[in-house]
């Protein structure tokens, strides 16, 4: 049976249903002959854009367009109900909002727009959503809901343009659309909303000091603009030792307040080139502030779970790093091979590699030389035994969310890119203020780790 035969026969059982139930405003309503004509256009572009007839969804979007409020308001309610099931699958709006930007960067801005009538049509008290998935709402303008954002994503954005290139814009929402349906279910890190009871005021979580937290993003910054080495991995021991402390005082206060959040999880996208090589650095930072990673080649981020004040430590620190990695690694020279020709690539991979391992070690020791001082502090006794119940909580909370995982090596093939990346992770002492000696021999001197070819990989599922 051809196209044109299913479509109207379809419209022909449809007119014999007479009235429908509208999904979007919950009352009856008639359908008219533009409505018909608008759901078989989406359904045909839909289909299309899913298999990849781009000569199908031209047609389709073509006809769409001509459809006017009808085929706006069919495509609105699919995307705005695909990204409520999506939440239901895990999915929090910034990993949505990611996924679209980077597969089908036309859609950005209309994914921000199918969120935020999203927020809109739901009607979320502030105090039922998880301060960071406001947060995530904010950031893409979705929150608080501005006036009018439930009237439609999709037909602002279409009257926009002039009418011959309607169909490009409904081409992009079809795209969009079939997009979505692939998605696959995540592992909830967050309260999905309704779930939550987060006060509307707090913009930092509970035993976390606001200007503490503004001292360590200010050190952070000054590790990032600075042009010399040493001094911007001196800034960002400091404020490790910081985020450390901080952290140990937070177990504090839950002790002595009987606060027990549980643990969440946040998700940190890592971005090509060499993404193995980074989720390495974002493992090493993440171990040191007492948080596990799962990294998803297939999705391009990972999943960190720990609790709030080291998770926030952990993006902090990441983020920082990573810029700080990339401004040494490009300004490193790589050596020429007997023909003169450079292994870029494999150096820089290297590089990374080395500078996530040293790194590591640094932030390692910066931690437990926090533990240890606020240990000797403590009279009772009682911070050791909370954080091993901490990590603990953590161990058992990622088991649960990432049952089936395994570990995946990055190989290092450049000499010089290790070389490379463990000078520019070791030229300042973790000690604040010691006098730095480029002269000194480093603890892995006498074993060239370089030797065994390939370091442990993070762990990883899909």
């Amino acid at each position: 049976m051809g196209t044109r035969n299913r479509e109207r026969r379809a419209t022909k059982q449809r007119k014999r249903d007479g009235r429908r139930h509208n999904p979007r405003a919950g009352a009856s309503w008639a359908r008219t002959e533009g409505d018909d004509r608008a759901e078989a256009a989406m359904l045909l572009g839909a289909h299309a854009a899913a298999v990849g007839d781009d000569a199908a969804l031209s047609d389709a979007a073509v006809r769409l367009a001509t459809c006017g409020p009808a085929g706006a308001r069919l495509l609105d309610h699919s995307l705005v109900q695909l990204v409520g099931i999506l939440y239901s699958n895990g999915w929090q709006p910034a990993d949505i909002a990611l996924v679209a930007r980077r597969r089908l960067p036309p859609a950005k801005a209309l994914i921000a727009a199918v969120i935020t009538e999203e927020a809109a049509h739901a009607g979320w008290s502030g105090a039922q959503l998880h301060r960071r998935w406001r947060a995530q709402l904010a950031d893409l303008g979705a929150w608080p809901p501005p006036p009018g954002a439930a009237s439609g994503a999709l037909a602002p954005a279409v009257a926009a343009v002039p009418g011959h290139e309607r169909p490009a814009v409904c081409a992009i929402a079809f795209r969009l659309l079939a997009l979505l349906h692939e998605l696959p279910r995540l592992a909830e890190l967050l309260p999905p909303p309704g779930q939550a009871h987060s006060p509307l005021d707090a913009d930092v979580p509970a035993g976390l000091d606001a200007k503490v937290l503004g001292k360590i993003r200010g050190l952070l910054a000054k590790a990032e603009s600075t042009s010399f080495p040493e001094e911007a991995e001196a800034l960002s021991a400091k404020a490790q030792l910081l985020m450390s402390r901080h952290a140990v005082d937070a177990v504090l206060v839950g002790l002595r307040g009987g606060l027990d959040e549980p643990p969440i999880g946040v998700r940190i996208a890592i971005e090509d080139p060499y993404a193995d090589a980074k989720t390495l650095l974002l493992q090493a930072v993440a171990g040191a502030n007492r948080c596990r990673p799962m990294w998803s080649a297939k999705l391009g981020f990972s999943s960190i779970v720990g609790f709030e004040a080291d998770l926030i430590a952990t993006e902090l620190l990441f983020t920082s790093l990573l810029v700080q990695a990339n401004k040494a690694m490009l300004g490193a020279v790589v050596p020429a091979r007997a023909d003169g020709r450079r292994r870029t690539t494999s150096f820089r991979r290297s590089f990374l590699v080395a500078y996530a391992s040293r790194i590591g070690q640094r932030l390692a020791a910066a931690t437990a030389s926090a533990v240890d001082e606020a240990t000797g502090a403590e009279a009772d006794g009682a911070l050791l035994p909370a954080l091993v119940a901490r990590e603990d909580r953590v161990e058992r909370t990622m088991e649960q969310l990432f049952p089936d995982t395994f570990s995946r090596s990055v190989a290092v093939t450049h000499h010089g890119g290790w070389v490379a990346g463990s000078l520019a992770a070791d030229l300042a002492d973790l000690t604040i203020g010691a006098p730095l000696d480029p002269h000194r021999a480093r603890p892995d001197d006498q074993d060239d780790p370089y030797a065994a070819q390939a370091l442990p990989g993070a762990a990883t599922w899909g």
